[in-house]
């Protein structure tokens, strides 16, 4: 993949952060044990902040290897699926923006897996305005 320009990124979810492994959590076994060049991190904020996780630190403790950032917004960490219009929710979207830029980010993807109560279209444009009102977008 390397020698043809492509990079792998692990996409994470929560169930990453959550039990541990001999004291480690399995997201920082998997980065412990490749190879930085070879495999980086796709951050889905939503995923990391559900599981009680600070996005922003995330985020800091992969500079260099965080090249995606999922930018998705969850209205409560109690259910599954709590899913907002990015900037409407609960996940500190500015933050985990500020601190990728800083860590070497070089994509910022929205990504909303269920509109909460908007078709998708309006739902694309509520996270556009919201990213716009932050000087984002």
């Amino acid at each position: 993949m390397k020698a043809n320009g492509l990079t792998r990124c692990y996409h994470n979810h929560d169930h990453e952060f959550r039990g541990l492994f001999d004291g480690e959590r399995g997201i920082d076994i998997l980065f412990a044990n490749t190879d930085p060049d070879l495999v980086k991190a796709a951050i889905d904020v939503a995923w990391v902040h559900f599981d009680g996780a600070a996005p922003v630190q995330h985020i800091e403790a992969f500079q260099g290897r965080g090249p995606l950032i999922h930018l998705k917004d969850i209205y409560s960490t109690e259910f599954r699926n709590a899913w907002m219009e990015v900037g409407t929710g609960i996940v500190n979207i500015k933050g985990a923006i500020e601190a990728g830029a800083r860590c070497g980010a070089e994509w910022f993807i929205v990504e909303q897996d269920q509109p909460c109560d908007l078709l998708p279209v309006e739902s694309i444009r509520a996270s556009l305005e919201n990213l716009k009102a932050m000087g984002f977008a």
